[in-house]
């Protein structure tokens, strides 16, 4: 299993405060067969969670919490908060992509092949 290593969440993390976002996660459930996980998250800016969610068997009392399930690695939990959150531009979102392949870009400013 593949799985979110702590250093990928650390990286998380300090890639979210990067861009001002801060959000409580809850995981919600484990899928052994897929090694995915279900978090639970506030809507929009909101960062905390309701506090009833912190105890056993509770259930969300206002309704106002989503589910981001089929997590499979830190990058997909990241773009996940940064869109529900909803401040962060999709083309920011994708910064790191590109900076991350030397030849992002041809010559001419055309998007690569590699991409």
């Amino acid at each position: 299993m593949n799985g979110l290593r702590v250093s990928e969440g650390s990286a998380l993390i300090e890639s979210l405060r990067s861009e001002g976002v801060m959000k409580d996660l809850l995981v919600d459930a484990i899928n052994p067969s897929s090694h995915t996980i279900t978090f639970l998250l506030s809507p929009g800016t909101k960062a905390s969670l309701h506090p009833s969610l912190l105890v056993s068997g509770s259930h969300d009392i206002d309704g106002a919490t989503l589910s981001m399930g089929d997590i499979a690695d830190a990058v997909a939990l990241e773009r996940g908060v940064l869109s529900v959150e909803g401040r962060v531009s999709n083309s920011r979102k994708y910064e790191q992509d590109v900076a991350a392949c030397g030849h992002a870009l041809t010559p001419q400013g055309a998007p690569s092949d590699e991409l």
